[in-house]
């Protein structure tokens, strides 16, 4: 069982509205009177994840190391001034053998977590799937996924934005990768998020599937939150 979550907590989500997101932090945007991030992180625990690495910012450090504190884990804190392809990069020392990746804005119930788990005692790599999820404001390029199977090998495509199908199925975190790869992506310059690397390694022959996601990917824009609301109102039952 991989035992080791790496969250992307540093984005200050400067394309939501300032309504939606007054503390300038993702992560802190509030459900129901609680962080995202806490959800993420108890849904974590529940899941059997024992330690924890969390990029931040120099202005939600003090915040999100006390959304830790309260919900008791070992975790380990560094503050990223780069993009989100550095992230991984930050605790590359620290990572064994492999480790999930995630969005610290992301809600992740513990069955997707199962999931993953589940999926990576067969194979080396393992995305998350959606299905015609928006595409993410400034990327050209997306990395499609079909036949999605856990007895045969699945097909990846990597495709320019405009010529993207509808429907179509697209693979995001969280995702599972291995510490070969967050070192390459680092040997190599940060040109590339680690998941290109994952694919690449489903190019190249290497065990990689993707799993299926029912909750929202995580979100760039308010109405994408909106969505992410509406996830989560019917997964504890409607707002209290």
């Amino acid at each position: 069982m991989i035992r080791q979550l790496l969250i992307a907590a540093g984005g200050i989500g400067s394309r939501m509205s300032d309504s939606m997101n007054p503390l300038k932090s993702k992560a802190l945007i509030r459900y129901e009177g609680k962080p995202l991030i806490q959800y993420l992180l108890e849904s974590a625990s529940e899941s059997g994840f024992q330690e924890f690495f969390i990029s931040v910012n120099e202005h939600n450090k003090k915040e999100i190391e006390s959304i830790a504190q309260l919900v008791g884990l070992p975790f380990k804190i560094k503050i990223t001034t780069e993009t989100y392809r550095s992230v991984p990069g930050l605790f590359v020392d620290d990572i064994k053998e492999r480790i999930v990746i995630a969005c610290g804005h992301h809600f992740i119930p513990s069955e997707h977590f199962y999931l993953l788990q589940r999926a990576s005692e067969k194979f080396d790599s393992v995305f998350s799937a959606y299905l015609d999820p928006p595409n993410s404001y400034g990327k050209n390029k997306r990395i499609l996924a079909y036949d999605i199977s856990k007895d045969v090998r699945f097909e990846m495509v990597e495709i320019g934005v405009d010529d993207v199908p509808s429907p179509h199925i697209y693979t995001r975190t969280p995702y599972i990768v291995t510490s070969d790869m967050i070192k390459q992506v680092k040997m190599e310059g940060f040109q590339k998020a680690v998941g290109y690397y994952a694919y690449k390694h489903w190019e190249n022959g290497g065990k990689v599937t993707a799993i299926e996601s029912k909750m929202p990917p995580e979100f760039d824009f308010d109405p994408e939150f909106e969505r992410t609301k509406r996830y989560m109102d019917k997964y504890f039952g409607g707002p209290n």
